[in-house]
């Protein structure tokens, strides 16, 4: 994690925390009836990315979707071409500290529908 420090006053503020005003809703993919709704929340400024929502989760439901994830990979249902690699992509996801929250933003990349 980076510190921002402030020439004027020497405040040293972490680049992890962002300021953003988020709006609580639910998410699921659009492909599968099946598949899970996990809470969590979006940035009205940006929404979308190709027409698909932008969630953050908090760590629960972030570590339940890893979860469901990887027990898609374990039943054979996984969509993904490289497993190591995409769970390894998803742990990698950094928190940010948005409204006071620990969030990790999991939009720019998934197919997420608003529920």
């Amino acid at each position: 994690m980076n510190d921002l420090v402030n020439k004027e006053s020497g405040e040293s503020h972490s680049s992890n925390v962002v300021k953003l005003r988020l709006i609580r809703s639910r998410f699921t993919f659009d492909e599968s009836e099946e598949f899970p709704i996990f809470n969590g929340w979006y940035d009205p400024t940006n929404k979308y990315w190709n027409g698909w929502c932008n969630p953050y989760f908090d760590k629960p439901t972030r570590d339940c979707f890893i979860s469901y994830q990887k027990s898609l990979i374990e039943n054979g249902t996984s969509l993904s071409y490289d497993d190591d690699e995409y769970m390894e992509g998803l742990y990698s996801i950094e928190s940010q500290v948005i409204d006071g929250k620990e969030l990790y933003y999991f939009g720019g990349f998934f197919c997420w529908s608003e529920v």
